[in-house]
């Protein structure tokens, strides 16, 4: 809190995380990956491998973020949107790490050893309607959340397709 002329308590209002600050981290990352590539591919590679663990890192963060900011917004429509995309992310989760089967080493077992065909613990694995078609429309989802719309958005003078939610 800062105080105004009159001497009145201000909250200040919080700040946004840049987007230069987003692609410097999006290129240390880069960076990272593509260091391990070239000089140590192993490390990437495998279920307990540094693109999985990363992936499970930003999952979790990503879902107590949704969570979080779904207890704290007053309006209605928002808050159901960020619970299925709390919903969304619990099951990519723990769908990628196939239900903690990776971490705590359990066996497979019960209907997966019939339906899945890479041993592990989790159905996206068990049919292109539960792997390749949610991929594609996250997919088209990142396009239109990440280029498209920043696109409009500049070419409209700062005002999107979706800027009044």
């Amino acid at each position: 809190m800062f105080r105004s002329m009159t001497g009145d308590a201000i909250k200040r209002p919080r700040a946004d995380i840049s987007a230069p600050a987003i692609w410097l981290g999006c290129l240390a990352l880069y960076a990272l990956f593509m260091f391990y590539a070239f000089t140590q591919p192993s490390v990437l590679k495998g279920e307990l491998g540094l693109l999985e663990n990363v992936q499970t890192i930003f999952l979790i963060i990503a879902l107590a973020l949704a969570v979080r900011m779904a207890f704290q917004k007053n309006e209605k429509w928002l808050r159901w949107w960020l619970i299925l995309i709390g919903a969304g992310l619990f099951y990519l989760l723990t769908e990628e790490t196939s239900w903690g089967q990776h971490y705590f080493g359990w066996e497979m077992g019960g209907i997966f050893e019939s339906i899945n065909d890479q041993g592990e613990n989790n159905i996206h694995n068990s049919s292109s309607w539960f792997d390749q078609k949610p991929r594609a429309i996250l997919l088209f989802g990142m396009i239109l959340g990440t280029i498209v719309h920043p696109l409009v958005k500049h070419f409209r003078n700062g005002r999107g397709l979706f800027d009044n939610p």
